[in-house]
């Protein structure tokens, strides 16, 4: 028998038997002790892509996160990875009944975009950070848009038409600071849609036509008055206070009425 050769015991016969010259046993033939194969058993080959990371729990013990692309192979005892999508998600909200500053019922929808930056956080903090986040996000749309008037005829004055970009920049802080413990990083949060819930869109229809019309108004009257004041300067010499009075009355029927003049000739 060769020195150090393997060999195996048959407990039948028991005789010992050189494997290196047994006849069924090849030169390339891979053994293994009883406590390797065990052993062997419990590893087990994973890959990581580059959108993921995977947080390594070990006896419910936080071990590490593996953050680099590639494949792996790790214990399969008492392990357990949490897989954690770390690319730019979004969330539509849907459209939500909400008052306004000055109590208008509004129909309100908003775009979240948001990316898990911290892996350990939102595997371990947060049951769910995408549910998290999606929680989160209509009570933030709710706070804000309540504490400004849709619009206002004050131009000084915040308005969820005239500001839409302070009103953003406060949904996402605001969103932002709730979020932050489920190592979330958001993005972006703005507004979708914005309009006057249906049961006062029409009467708020009429009021912003009846303003527009004012203002229409208002700049016919300062034209019209112009033009009185110019045509009363140029023929002033020639006429006396009563005929100034009288063209500058008949100027402004004619300039702001809302229908063409008609001509007519005394005779």
């Amino acid at each position: 028998m060769a020195e150090g050769a393997p060999v195996v015991i048959d407990m039948d016969a028991e005789e010992r038997v050189e494997l290196s010259n047994h006849p069924d046993v090849s030169a390339d033939t891979c053994m293994c002790t009883p406590l390797e194969i065990p052993l062997f058993c419990c590893l087990y080959a994973f890959t990581v892509d580059p959108a993921n990371k995977d947080v390594q729990l070990f006896c419910g013990k936080y071990t590490g996160t593996i953050s680099e692309p590639g494949c792996y192979c790790r214990n399969a005892l008492c392990v357990e990875r949490r897989r954690m999508n770390v690319t730019i998600k979004t969330i539509d909200l849907e459209n939500t009944k909400i008052i306004d500053g000055r109590g208008n019922p509004l129909i309100v929808s908003g775009i979240v975009a948001y990316q898990i930056v911290e892996p350990r956080r939102a595997a371990l903090d947060v049951d769910n950070p995408d549910t998290f986040v999606r929680n989160q996000a209509p009570p933030v749309l709710k706070r804000i848009v309540s504490k400004f008037p849709y619009e206002s005829d004050d131009p000084d004055e915040k308005t969820l038409r005239s500001s839409p970009g302070d009103i953003n920049n406060m949904l996402l802080n605001n969103l932002q600071e709730r979020v932050s413990q489920a190592g979330v990083k958001v993005h972006n949060f703005q507004i979708n849609e914005l309009s006057y819930a249906p049961e006062i869109a029409a009467a708020m229809l009429k009021k912003q036509q009846a303003e527009a019309l004012l203002q229409a108004r208002r700049k016919i009257v300062q034209g019209a008055c112009g033009i009185a004041k110019l045509v009363r300067d140029d023929l002033g010499s020639e006429m006396t206070q009563a005929d100034r009075a009288q063209l500058a009355a008949n100027l402004m029927v004619v300039l702001v009425s809302d229908k063409d003049a008609v001509p007519t000739v005394s005779l």
